[in-house]
């Protein structure tokens, strides 16, 4: 019955979402939160949380991702600040640190802005549910602005 159920929610949604074994590796260092992935030349965002909590998140409404440009020499970052609206009227609040001194954080900040969406994947121990989300064009065009700008100072150290 377990399984059935678990084969139910998985089933056509994320049956083209093979994630790698150090993105499961990482998965189980986490116990809540988010991590973005490079997954078929895409980026996606993988959210770990309880099997309650996704149910209420997979009833997202909107996503808002603002970004932040940190210049910390320690380490400089793209902050995303993610906000999920749900049609419960509910939000939930995540964050996320692209480093700029890595160049493939770059390229999944660079996806985003040309994507225009994100796959967002919910993950409890497996796959539970995905859901392709269009981004604000306000927000893209602030993470477009912010990449330009990390670029320019990861060309500069």
């Amino acid at each position: 019955m377990i399984l059935e159920n678990l084969l139910n929610r998985m089933k056509g949604s994320t049956d083209h979402i093979k994630l790698s074994n150090d993105t499961l590796i990482t998965l189980s260092q986490i116990e809540s939160g988010c991590l973005f992935i490079k997954h078929s030349g895409k980026t996606l965002m993988i959210i770990k949380s309880t099997e309650d909590e996704i149910e209420n998140l997979k009833d997202l409404k909107k996503i808002s991702l603002t970004p932040e440009l940190i210049e910390k020499p320690e380490f400089p970052a793209i902050a995303a600040y993610i906000r999920i609206h749900t049609k419960n009227k509910n939000s939930h609040d995540f964050e996320y640190y692209f480093s700029i001194e890595a160049s493939e954080e770059l390229e999944l900040v660079e996806n985003l802005c040309i994507q225009k969406n994100v796959e967002i994947v919910f993950y409890d121990e497996a796959i539970m549910h995905s859901k392709l989300v269009r981004l604000n064009e306000e927000d893209i065009s602030l993470m477009t602005s912010m990449l330009g700008h990390a670029k320019q100072l990861f060309d500069k150290a």
